[in-house]
């Protein structure tokens, strides 16, 4: 099985002050999977995040307490064809181990339709990320504490079903399926140095629906 699959990717990235950060990226990828008219996909995604302590009126706040809190946010769409087999959007031949014949040669192993049924209409599955996230770091970032809150959607999923009976295949790839995941993720760590051993203690949690 031979596929090929072209990527163009490119990003900005701004940062005001060391307070404000803003970036963008847009890509576009082609895979050989896909028929001529549905193989190439464009993909982007934003993010920005607000360094709150780096603002003059968090100047007072004494680093021992809260030595560092950012407030993060991104938003963004990728494609995905892991779960697609090579050729799906075309009728192929496959070998069959059970349709033999013999021949003064010796053994042949014969070739037989696929049981798949093309789908030229195949494309890429999409999958839409919303991510809100908070940092903050205490006691002269000794203690840390991170939480996101995360909205992942996958649409045109590629999944399998019955094939029209008149075809003659049993199967066909179709971009039907859905899913979605919502959750927090949480992390609580502890850093610090006894003379000359450093140590970390990290625990995490996450919720997923």
């Amino acid at each position: 099985n031979n596929y090929k699959i072209e990527s163009y990717l490119s990003r900005l990235n701004y940062n005001f002050k060391d307070k404000y950060y803003f970036s963008a990226s847009f890509r576009t990828d082609g895979t050989s999977r896909f028929h001529k008219d549905s193989r190439w996909g464009n993909f982007w995604s934003v993010g920005a995040n607000w360094r709150i302590t780096q603002e003059n009126f968090m100047k007072n706040v004494n680093s021992k307490t809260l030595s560092f809190l950012k407030l993060r946010a991104s938003y963004g769409v990728a494609g995905n064809i892991n779960a697609l087999q090579d050729f799906a959007y075309t009728n192929s031949m496959v070998l069959s181990s059970s349709s033999y014949s013999l021949t003064n040669s010796g053994l042949l192993t014969a070739a037989a339709p696929s049981t798949v049924l093309a789908n030229e209409d195949l494309t890429w599955e999409e999958t839409t990320q919303t991510d809100i996230g908070l940092d903050a770091r205490f006691l002269n970032d000794r203690l840390v504490f991170t939480v996101d809150y995360y909205d992942k959607s996958t649409t045109g999923m590629i999944t399998s079903i019955s094939a029209p009976l008149v075809s003659g295949a049993s199967t066909q790839n179709v971009n039907r399926g859905e899913i979605q995941n919502t959750g927090f993720e949480f992390e609580l760590g502890w850093n610090d140095k006894q003379g000359d051993l450093g140590y970390s203690l990290n625990a995490n949690l996450t919720t997923i629906h």
